[in-house]
């Protein structure tokens, strides 16, 4: 019993501080993101979730973000307890959230309706973003994303739309009403009149017109156009062809032979199953010295269609050591990194000789650890789509620092979270 009331003391403390990130915004409308969504309806004002077969596609994935929506009325109610039930709920049944300090938990507060039966009308439970595990289809499909954003092509939602197999197992019912009040500004009636069932990811496919382009690859490249001679390395597994994109299109406006040395890109391991995957020997590793964006385009390609990851940790460190020992004399190494992916080889860190900085996309919350300590025991630097980290090096033990407004400090020569 005490074991009992231990754990549910330690969930509402974690609920508890979760609930203080409050957002208010006329109305909950989806974007497409790095990840994916799942959409679980819950009843106005109640937190009861029902059985959710699609939560089953969580079990490989990682889960990134947990958003609960609710809606103001009554006007200025606390909604703290409700919102906190249907938390509880979902960690009861995905208990691997217990255990995840990375997941970001956000409420969003809906402002925008008419009295009491408008309210009930609009969307409320549960959204959550997660990264899947890639399939050769998902990679495949990944490709087309990636030449349509090369080709100045927007990304429609209807492109990011799963397959027919994924669709069957991930049908579940919501309510007309509640999907209009998603994207009421963005549809008409002809959308939707048709329609009597969704599926968990139609709302992604539909809440927003064009994919939300993350600029993060230009924005670092463009603060740092002095950085020349450079060894690129970049993690290409699944959910990062945006990024991967960005790199390729950054590559056509450069001076021929100016910029870049070498491209080494990684996939962790050419579909190896995870099991099998030998620290230091994982392979999927690909390098061009021919740094045109034709050579390069095909690399990248290449690289993707072996393979897009397994597990979340990336042989990162396995890259750096393969491109360096191909090119020891570059300037600067570049590495593109996912921040939602541990370095599955972190212990191989002794072996780069060199400052490593660190491209981190897919930022949502706090900033992975394996990247700051990376960055700070080679004396290189981290960067994000605000700002540029150049003094890890410089931080001394027990010193403090605050990054993208959360707080860090040195303890036992590693940076960790406070």
């Amino acid at each position: 019993m005490k074991k009992v009331i231990l754990i549910l003391s330690v969930m509402l403390l974690c609920i508890s501080s979760y609930s203080q990130t409050e957002i208010k915004v006329p109305a909950y409308q989806p974007t497409l993101e790095y990840g994916k969504k799942i959409f679980l309806h819950m009843e106005y004002g109640k937190f009861n979730l029902k059985d959710k077969p699609e939560l089953k596609s969580l079990d490989a994935s990682r889960i990134l973000k947990v958003e609960v929506i609710c809606t103001d009325f009554p006007r200025g109610v606390n909604l703290k307890k409700l919102n906190s039930n249907r938390l509880m709920q979902l960690k009861e049944v995905l208990p691997q959230l217990q255990k995840n300090e990375d997941v970001v938990y956000k409420t969003i507060r809906q402002m925008d309706f008419e009295g009491k039966l408008e309210a009930q009308k609009m969307f409320h439970g549960l959204v959550i973003t997660y990264v899947p595990k890639p399939t050769k289809a998902s990679m495949k499909k990944e490709m087309g994303l990636m030449d349509k954003l090369l080709k100045g092509e927007p990304i429609k939602a209807t492109d990011y739309s799963v397959t027919e197999e994924e669709e069957k197992d991930s049908v579940t019912s919501v309510s007309e009403s509640s999907i209009r009040s998603l994207a009421k500004h963005e549809w008409d009636d002809s959308t939707l009149h048709h329609l009597t069932e969704y599926s968990v990811d139609y709302l992604k496919r539909v809440g927003s017109l064009y994919y939300q382009k993350d600029s993060t690859v230009f924005k670092i490249m463009e603060r740092n156009k002095n950085w020349k001679s450079l060894m690129i390395s970049a993690d290409l597994t699944g959910s990062m062809y945006p990024y991967t994109a960005q790199i390729l299109a950054w590559l056509q406006l450069q001076t021929k032979g100016e910029t870049v040395k070498q491209f080494v890109f990684f996939n962790d391991g050419n579909r190896t199953p995870d099991r099998k995957k030998i620290i230091g020997k994982t392979g999927g590793i690909y390098n061009e010295f021919h740094c045109e964006y034709k050579a390069v385009k095909k690399l990248a390609e290449k690289t993707m269609s072996a393979g897009g990851g397994g597990d979340a940790p990336e042989n990162n460190i396995e890259a750096l050591i393969k491109g360096l020992k191909n090119d020891p004399d570059c300037d600067h190494i570049v590495m593109v990194a996912d921040n939602n992916a541990n370095i599955k080889d972190y212990k191989l860190i002794k072996q780069i000789n060199k400052p490593v900085k660190i491209v981190l996309c897919g930022v949502y919350g706090y900033l992975n650890l394996d990247y700051l300590n990376l960055a700070k025991y080679t004396g290189g630097s981290v960067h994000t789509i605000e700002e540029d980290i150049t003094n890890l090096a410089s931080l001394n033990e027990g010193e403090y620092i605050e990054l993208a407004g959360k707080k860090y400090k040195v303890s036992k020569g590693r940076i960790v979270r406070i």
